[in-house]
């Protein structure tokens, strides 16, 4: 059996992992994988501190690059928390984990 798990960090997620001990799964021979998700959304904030001289292209892609490993190393560590929490409860049990950059709605 495969079961994917989608997971966020949030209280709420480690409840959902927490609730798969009632849910009847088996308590071997499951290959788990545990997927966070990480999202960037605009903070909607216009003011900008751009440093005199530097264009607002050369601004964007410095904190684009900045954010996006920031969100990307915030996902791997929800997924390899997920991956803790999951393999804690089911120590028989194949988990991996996996990140990515991208809508959750849309990867999962």
């Amino acid at each position: 059996m495969k079961i994917l798990i989608a997971y966020d960090g949030s209280p709420s997620a480690s409840d959902a992992i927490q609730d798969l001990k009632y849910a009847g799964l088996p308590s071997e021979g499951v290959q788990a994988t545990v997927l966070a998700v990480g999202e960037i959304r605009s903070s909607g904030d216009a003011a900008l501190n751009i440093e005199p001289g530097m264009t607002l292209a050369a601004y964007a892609i410095d904190n684009v690059q900045e954010t996006l490993q920031y969100v990307r190393e915030a996902a791997e560590l929800d997924a390899e928390d997920g991956k803790a929490a999951v393999s804690s409860l089911f120590p028989k049990w194949e988990v991996t984990s996996c990140a990515r950059l991208h809508s959750p709605a849309s990867t999962i």
